[in-house]
């Protein structure tokens, strides 16, 4: 990502140019600046949660949403919690970025409703440093969830549902 700013916003190479240096279509290098330019503007929280309450928040978020309670998952957001989603066009993801706790809420628990909770395994991992979790459905990553939290709060949520990005992914293993 980092490469295809500066070689656009800096130093002005076309996205051919930029293609060919990074082995991306231009398209994709497209897409990387976009993202690339939301992450710099992106409003965030200055300081992040330690990992313990990052793992409390994913707990808490888990309970919450698992229970279907709209209103304990919108107290661990923060007033201006984003939600992210890339289906990539392959898996199921909302069009644009949602804004605002009831909103992220609503959508979260919309999204949830339609795993099957009997073929639904949820594993809890660390991505990048910030706390998410893996539900498979039939031993089969179908959701990737990272939630970035501030000091006390849930601040962005991302969802990746595109399955060409979640096959690297080891399938479940339940604990027995």
């Amino acid at each position: 990502m980092n490469a295809v700013f500066l070689l656009r916003e800096i130093f002005d190479y076309d996205y051919s140019e930029i293609a060919t240096i990074i082995d991306q279509s231009e398209a994709n290098c497209r897409q990387i600046l976009r993202r690339a330019k939301q992450h710099v503007s992106a409003r965030r929280a200055r300081f992040s949660a330690p990992q313990r309450k990052r793992e409390e928040l994913r707990r808490q978020f888990l309970e919450a949403a698992g229970k279907g309670n709209l209103k304990g998952l919108i107290q661990l957001l923060s007033a201006d919690v984003t939600l992210h989603t890339d289906g990539g066009g392959k898996g199921r993801a909302v069009p644009n970025v949602i804004h605002g706790a009831s909103k992220v809420g609503r959508a979260v628990l919309s999204g949830l409703s339609r795993v099957p909770p009997t073929d639904a395994f949820i594993s809890a991992v660390q991505i990048n440093g910030e706390a998410g979790f893996i539900i498979y459905i039939d031993e089969q990553p179908q959701f990737v969830f990272v939630q970035h939290a501030s000091t006390d709060s849930i601040q962005t949520i991302y969802v990746m549902t595109n399955p060409e990005k979640l096959s690297h992914l080891p399938p479940a293993r339940p604990k027995v």
